[in-house]
C-alpha cells in the first residue's frame, strides 16, 4: 500500500469503524478501498472548497432555496448549490456572483417560485442579491455551509 492507501484506511478506520471490514466481506479489498477513496477525496474537496473542517459537530448544509434564473448563459431551476454553481461559472466573465446579485426578478412570472433574470421582462424591484439577503441564502462560491455554535 502507499502513504494515500494508507491515509484513506486509517481516515475510514477512524470515522466509520469496522464498515470497512463488513463492506470487505461483501465486496472485496479492492472495491472497498476504491468506495473510501472516493468519500476520502470528497471529503477533503469539501473541507478545501469550504475551509469547514469535517469533524465539527457544528458545521451543517443549510437547505437550499429554489429560484428560477433567466439569462442568456444559464437558465432553468435552481435548486441546488451545484446548479448555482454552474451559473455562477456560466457568467464569470462578467463578474460573477457579484453581477448576479443583480439579476432583477419578474413582476410578471407565472411560475410558482422566485424567478430573477437579465431578460427584458425582468424588471422588478427587488434582485437575486436582496431577495438571497432577506432568505438567508448565501450566493457566494461556498455557499453551503453554515458553522454554527
Amino acid at each position: 500500500m502507499n502513504a494515500r492507501d494508507v491515509a484513506i484506511q486509517s481516515w475510514v478506520e477512524e470515522k466509520l469503524p469496522g464498515l470497512s471490514a463488513q463492506i470487505s466481506g461483501m465486496l472485496g479489498n479492492k472495491a472497498v478501498n476504491s468506495i473510501f477513496a472516493l468519500a476520502f477525496e470528497a471529503g477533503r474537496q469539501f473541507q478545501d472548497d469550504t475551509g469547514a473542517p469535517l469533524d465539527d459537530p457544528n458545521v451543517y448544509l443549510k437547505p437550499w432555496t429554489t429560484f428560477w434564473f433567466e439569462g442568456n448563459q444559464a437558465f432553468g431551476i435552481v435548486d441546488s448549490a451545484s446548479k448555482w454553481h454552474r451559473v455562477v461559472r456560466a457568467y464569470s466573465e462578467q463578474g460573477g456572483v457579484d453581477f448576479l446579485r443583480g439579476a432583477k426578478s419578474n413582476p410578471h412570472t407565472v411560475r410558482d417560485m422566485p424567478s430573477f433574470g437579465f431578460a427584458a421582462e425582468y424588471t422588478g424591484p427587488e434582485t437575486l442579491g436582496d431577495w438571497a439577503d432577506k432568505k438567508g441564502v448565501a450566493l457566494s462560491r461556498h455557499t453551503r455551509v453554515c458553522i454554527c455554535s
